[in-house]
């Protein structure tokens, strides 16, 4: 890794040569060297890359179809590189393969568009920064794993008020819990109501991502900055709800990493638009 004196490999299988992958290898590349990184078409070449003698810190699959990568071909690869910090990275035709079943475990899969958040919390793993997630971790143990505290990174927010909006309760619990132990302040936030305390920024829940959503955040980015949440959109969604005055749009999927490093950068323009309308 740069700067910290260890050489790290990495191991990508499956065709990373399409257009949603490419990030995910540019950033090893970028990370590890270009000549750290090996590349297998699939399982077999993988497997022969490892049985030669190779091993690799991060192994990173692509998988663009379901039933692509079969149960024995997950048991033979995790098993190769047991110690390997491993991601399956789920195109947008496997988006539903953890109810219909995979080969792969929980703490592997990922989304697409969620890979690259993913994969740079499993460096920190490398790093010593976060702590590691087993490879047996239940799913709920990947969620408390992904959307809890992790590393530091939220010091920046001590007494950063904080406006949180969303008709479920569950949501409403899980972002008071992380901003609370990340410093922030907590503040009661109607998007469509003038603040009455002081507010930093407002974080919106706009699933669904219809007309009332868009309206939310129009109002509310009109006093303050606003990051919205959203269980899953899409690019046009997330050009709509920019328009709409969003300052950043995320994936409650993603983890509490992405969330809080939005509220850091927002924090750096807090202070000349801490509003406080009476």
């Amino acid at each position: 890794m740069p700067g910290g004196g260890v050489s790290h490999q990495s191991l990508l299988i499956g065709d990373f040569s399409e257009s949603e992958p490419s990030a995910l290898a540019a950033e090893l590349e970028q990370r590890f060297g270009r000549s750290n990184v090996r590349r297998a078409p699939g399982a077999v070449d993988a497997l022969g890359a490892i049985g030669a003698g190779w091993y690799a810190d991060v192994a990173l699959v692509w998988q663009r179809t379901p039933g692509e990568f079969s149960a024995a071909d997950a048991d033979r690869l995790l098993g190769a590189l047991p110690l390997a910090r491993w991601l399956v990275c789920l195109g947008p035709w496997c988006i539903s393969a953890g109810r219909a079943g995979s080969a792969w475990p929980p703490a592997v899969r990922v989304r697409f568009r969620e890979t690259l958040v993913r994969l740079r919390r499993e460096l920190g793993v490398l790093e010593g920064r976060v702590q590691p997630l087993p490879l047996t971790a239940g799913r709920d143990e990947v969620a408390l794993w992904l959307h809890g505290p992790s590393d530091g990174a939220a010091s920046p927010l001590n007494g950063f008020a904080v406006g949180i909006f969303s008709p479920d309760p569950a949501v409403r619990l899980w972002l008071g819990e992380l901003l609370s132990a990340s410093g922030c302040t907590l503040v009661d936030f109607d998007p469509q109501a003038p603040p009455q305390t002081a507010v930093d920024a407002a974080i919106i829940d706009v699933d669904p991502i219809d007309e009332r959503a868009l309206q939310a955040v129009g109002s509310a980015s009109a006093a303050v900055p606003v990051i919205a949440v959203s269980s899953w959109s899409h690019a046009e969604d997330e050009r709509r709800l920019r328009a709409a005055g969003a300052t950043a749009v995320l994936s409650k999927h993603a983890g509490s990493g992405p969330l809080l490093e939005a509220l850091v950068r927002t924090s750096g323009r807090g202070a000349t638009r801490r509003l406080c309308h009476k």
